[in-house]
């Protein structure tokens, strides 16, 4: 006999689940936005310059992102979060 987990548990994966059903989305949108290089939280404003006067993301970050946001758009789908890529 397998156990269920405590209910607050349970709570907390349909929490979850909601929270990025909601912005899975914004976030595919946010690291497109990163891997055309915009800086790291101003996925909306491509003009931000940042105080070091970088205005992108670096190329290491760019050559990470791009090989996990694959990943990041299957584990969406798997877990039944239309992300439309």
């Amino acid at each position: 006999m397998g156990l269920s987990p405590p209910i607050s548990i349970q709570h907390f994966e349909k929490f979850v689940k909601e929270h990025f059903t909601c912005r899975a989305p914004h976030i595919l949108e946010a690291c497109n936005a990163y891997l055309g290089g915009d800086l790291i939280g101003h996925a909306r404003d491509s003009t931000y310059i940042s105080d070091d006067g970088c205005k992108g993301c670096s190329t290491g970050f760019k050559i990470m992102l791009g090989k996990l946001l694959p990943k990041l758009v299957a584990a969406f789908c798997e877990a039944g979060i239309a992300c439309g890529q």
